[in-house]
């Protein structure tokens, strides 16, 4: 009865490491899946893949970590990591290119005003405008004498 016992308890123990090794297996999918494909990911399937990751990340919750070996743990920490590396260099190039569409977009206008300040020179005598509007003809004189000089050089 004691062997029966003890090969029964065996007998769970593999199967508990199987599932545990194939369910780090698939988390490993999802994150290599997302290192391989992030550069040509579109915000679906971002979506997708950090759906898939939540689900992984449900899975190992505080209870079935503890049921973990220390190195199964190890591992899920590292695939944890990678999965976050990927989504902030993914949020890094987002930024990157915002600011340069920002700047793009800044070049443009400086371009179209160009030196031509008419526009703000009968507006900008009027005696009283609303305040953020006078703000506004204030800031726009100052960019105008700071970069229209660089405009006609």
């Amino acid at each position: 009865m004691k062997t029966l016992k003890t090969m029964v308890a065996a007998g769970i123990a593999l199967l508990m490491t199987a599932c545990a090794a194939n369910n780090i297996k698939g988390f490993d999918r999802v994150v290599s899946d997302a290192e391989t494909h992030a550069a040509s990911y579109s915000e679906a399937d971002w979506k997708r893949a950090d759906e898939r990751f939540e689900d992984f990340v449900e899975k190992y919750n505080a209870d079935y970590l503890r049921t973990l070996g220390a190195d199964e743990q190890k591992e899920v920490g590292r695939l944890v990591a990678r999965y976050a590396k990927v989504r902030l260099e993914y949020a890094n190039r987002q930024m990157q290119e915002l600011l340069k569409a920002g700047s793009n977009m800044a070049s443009g206008f400086i371009d179209e005003m160009g030196s031509d300040t008419s526009l703000l020179q009968g507006l900008t005598d009027v005696e009283e405008l609303p305040g953020e509007l006078e703000e506004f003809y204030e800031d726009m004189e100052e960019l105008m004498e700071e970069y229209g000089g660089l405009l006609d050089e």
